[in-house]
């Protein structure tokens, strides 16, 4: 399920929002091609922190 809801805010554009991404539309952007390997990456780099 987590997946899913990062595909929604993270990766798919929407219509409603001038065809930005949820994290765009509020002021995150993930700048990388892959946008699914930076947020893994940046996940495991956040869960060595904790």
């Amino acid at each position: 399920m987590k997946g899913v809801r990062i595909n929604h805010s993270v990766i798919k554009p929407h219509g409603g929002l001038d065809w930005r991404t949820a994290s765009e539309a509020a002021g995150t952007k993930v700048e990388d091609r892959n946008k699914w390997l930076t947020i893994i990456q940046n996940e495991g780099q956040a869960g060595a922190e904790r």
